[in-house]
């Protein structure tokens, strides 16, 4: 399996397919236009479970 780009995860269906694709253990990387909420997607449970990263 590859990794997995989200654009646009910080909220919304973005953000909970971020937290499920990074629950199967794939890398995820997390854009959006705030950084800082990229970063707080990133640090999630779900997220923390796999491989999660936040881009700008």
């Amino acid at each position: 399996m590859g990794s997995v780009v989200i654009v646009g995860g910080t909220s919304g269906i973005g953000r909970e397919l971020a937290g499920h694709y990074a629950g199967t253990g794939r890398p995820v990387v997390i854009t959006g236009r705030d950084q800082v909420r990229a970063e707080g997607v990133a640090a999630e449970p779900a997220a923390a479970a796999g491989t999660a990263a936040a881009a700008r």
